[in-house]
């Protein structure tokens, strides 16, 4: 207010290169305003109090003329306080032609507040442009000849090779996945990222095209700089003219649906072409790249096509700025209960889809930007890969946090007040004491159970059964005969050798009336001893055919399709012979476990057959040194187990990624099984926190990472 005799407050004279769009409704229904600053070629949304004020604004010259004008045309009045926030917003927004320099001063601000080159790459490595050309004269130019794209034939023509092709390509599906499969070689990734860059041309051609059919102009386009890697990058942001979200929408949707349209053609020509280049670049074409750029320019997280596709669909402009603004403030009211109004128009169920559309864009950006700076990390040397990883987690993880953390400081005094802070801070408190309360005491251990002593049947040698002298379930001795088996090969090298031996020994037999029998007595007696050693030999194998008992013990397991007649191979398993006495469960446990356990814990065993019953244990043995090697294979990845291997290599034995110390435990309760069996052993051990699991893994990681 003021004083009285005092002057009128004069309003700032508005800038005359601004514009005043066409009113369009909001996400509510409510006609909303955009304000059009080419200076700095952005748009300002303003509602209908905003409009009424600037639709009068240059009629009038005073505060109090403003009210009045605003109260004689529509109806309404307006209180000073407002007009005054109404010109702190102009201000605020350089709308205002009292700016010092006037619109070059402003145009010298825009151009600093762009910074380096330098500057921009430090702060904004993740995320840059490049204009290269203004295209809107090329493209108002061609537009005439690229209708006939859009015609509605050719858009039939279109659907039509896209079921042919479709239906052509299910027909030679061997052929389409040894194609994608040549794509993962070197060459394949080189043609592929070059057919992809030619596809994005077509992909901004798309959004470039559309847009001026929309009646819209198209700044300029040229290269994005994604986390050091380019892509194309068309500037449509004169469709927020448009008042029909419906063409703005075609207009976002136009880069996909171009490429959509070539992957159709690719996929028809990859059917008929010949084996070769041209074929694998079709393939490529029609999969692989319409797959990443649907996967990318589709996701309404980040802002690419799909982002502003979903902000159309919703009918709400600048989605993800007032969806944080939302989560924010829903955030403090369920925290601290502080009765703070709605920041936004928003209401029922819209407000509360863009609420959940915030929680999911924060989550959805914390996994990336960790996986960006991991990656960014390992891309680039040591020293600097530091320092972008730590520039990538506090600009874009922890500098939200802290804002936020900040604004709850300096509403302290509100939040003392009310009685929901102190419920939240017990609640906050209780996660913390479960955070670093030591009350985890259960370790799990990777194990078998296993007899302590069994012996597998295997022939030891490809052989014929002729009879089988057990069943399942029989005692045997050490030495018993379980299974005779044969040869017929080995017999009939035996019968020969014994033939053999038989010539000969009637040669040495008559040699002192045969003269030449005499003079080759010494080579005969030679051969004799050979085809002795010889004929013994097959007799021992054949002997060794038949399976014996190595142990005492009884039969757990016993080949069902064993009978005579059948042939057997080493690789057939006849059967388990169990001894008497207890089982065993032999594991590995990882080595940031292993201070925790101690001779004597007590274990329970749970298999992984969920028929098998779990049974007690006791912790007997620690091995001191980690293990080179998995020496029980059913417990590496490899075999469908839980530890960690090293790709397996031929004839070599499984190798661990992690460090990991074999464990014993002996079994207090059940029978020893008749096979091995899998599952886990968790003992009970010396309690810990999550957090001491948290420090220890990050130092690991830390110590690892600064000796590599």
């Amino acid at each position: 207010m003021n004083p009285v005799g005092a002057e009128p407050e004069r309003l700032p004279p508005l800038r005359e290169d601004i514009r005043l769009l066409d009113h369009r409704p909001g996400s509510c229904g409510e006609p909303r305003w955009l304000i059009h600053d080419p200076i700095r070629d952005s748009f300002l949304e303003i509602g209908l109090e905003g409009f009424q004020l600037m639709s009068l604004w240059r009629r009038a010259g005073t505060v109090p003329d403003l009210a009045a004008r605003v109260e004689a045309v529509h109806g309404r009045t307006v209180p000073e306080t407002e007009i005054a926030s109404f010109i702190r917003f102009l201000a605020h927004s350089r709308l205002t032609d009292d700016a010092p320099g006037g619109w070059r001063g402003l145009s010298h601000e825009a151009e600093k507040a762009a910074g380096s080159l330098s500057g921009r790459i430090l702060h904004n490595y993740l995320f840059f442009k490049i204009p290269l050309v203004q295209p809107a004269q090329f493209l108002s130019g061609t537009l005439p000849a690229m209708r006939m794209f859009a015609s509605r034939g050719m858009l039939v023509a279109l659907a039509l090779v896209a079921l042919a092709g479709l239906h052509l390509a299910s027909r030679q599906w061997g052929d389409l996945v040894d194609g994608l499969q040549r794509q993962m070689t070197l060459s394949g990734a080189l043609l592929f990222a070059v057919t992809l860059f030619v596809m994005k041309m077509f992909h901004e051609l798309g959004h470039a095209y559309v847009a001026t059919a929309m009646g819209c102009r198209v700044r300029s386009m040229g290269l994005a700089v994604m986390l050091l890697a380019p892509m194309l990058y068309t500037d449509v942001t004169d469709s927020w003219r448009l008042a029909d979200r419906r063409k703005r929408m075609a207009i976002d949707l136009a880069g996909v649906a171009v490429e959509i349209a070539i992957a159709a053609l690719a996929l028809f020509a990859w059917t008929l072409l010949p084996p070769g280049d041209s074929r694998d670049i079709a393939l490529i074409v029609a999969t692989s790249a319409v797959a990443m750029t649907l996967a990318v320019n589709l996701s309404p997280f980040m802002r690419f096509d799909g982002y502003y596709v979903f902000s159309d669909m919703l009918g709400v402009k600048n989605l993800q700025p007032r969806a944080f603004a939302l989560l924010r403030w829903r955030l403090r009211e369920a925290l601290f209960q502080l009765g703070e109004p709605c920041p936004d128009v928003l209401r029922g169920p819209l407000r509360t889809t863009v609420i959940l559309y915030g929680v999911l864009t924060m989550l959805y950006r914390l996994v990336l930007f960790t996986g960006i700076a991991i990656l960014v990390y390992h891309m680039t040397f040591k020293a600097l890969g530091i320092v972008l990883f730590l520039v990538e987690i506090v600009v874009f993880v922890l500098a939200p946090v802290w804002r936020e953390l900040r604004v709850w400081w300096s509403l302290r005094t509100a939040i003392l007040r009310r009685t929901r802070s102190f419920v939240s801070l017990a609640v906050a408190a209780g996660l913390l004491a479960a955070f670093v309360a030591p009350w985890s005491t259960q370790v799990a251990v990777p194990a078998v159970l296993e007899p302590a002593e069994f012996v597998r049947l295997f022939p030891s040698s490809p052989a014929e059964v002729r009879r089988v002298l057990v069943a399942q379930g029989d005692r045997v001795k050490a030495g018993d005969l379980l299974v005779e088996m044969s040869s017929a090969r080995l017999e009939k090298e035996l019968l020969v050798g014994k033939a053999k031996l038989q010539l000969v020994e009637e040669r040495l037999n008559r040699r002192l009336g045969d003269s030449k029998d005499q003079a080759a007595s010494l080579p005969l007696e030679k051969d004799r001893l050979a085809l002795i050693e010889r004929v013994a030999a097959i007799e021992s194998q054949i002997a060794g055919l038949s399976l014996r008992a190595a142990i005492d013990g009884r039969i757990a397991e016993l080949d069902p399709h064993l009978h005579p007649g059948r042939i057997v191979s080493r690789e057939d398993d006849i059967g388990v012979i169990v001894a008497d006495g207890a089982a065993v469960i032999r594991g590995y446990a990882h080595q940031h476990d292993v201070r925790r356990l101690a001779r004597g814990n007590p274990a329970t065993f749970q298999p992984d057959d969920g028929l098998a019953a779990r049974q007690d244990a006791a912790l007997d043995s620690i091995a001191l040194s980690a293990s080179a090697t998995i020496d029980i294979p059913h417990l590496a990845e490899a075999h469908g187990g839980r530890l960690r291997n090293h790709p397996p290599q031929p004839r070599a034995a499984l190798t661990p990624l992690d460090p990991i110390h074999h464990v014993t435990f002996a079994p207090t309760s059940g029978p020893a099984p008749s096979r091995p069996i899998r599952g886990v052993a968790v003992v009970t051990g010396e309690a810990q926190s999550f957090a001491a699991v948290f420090f220890r893994r990050a130092l690991k990681v830390l110590v690892q990472e600064s000796g590599a």
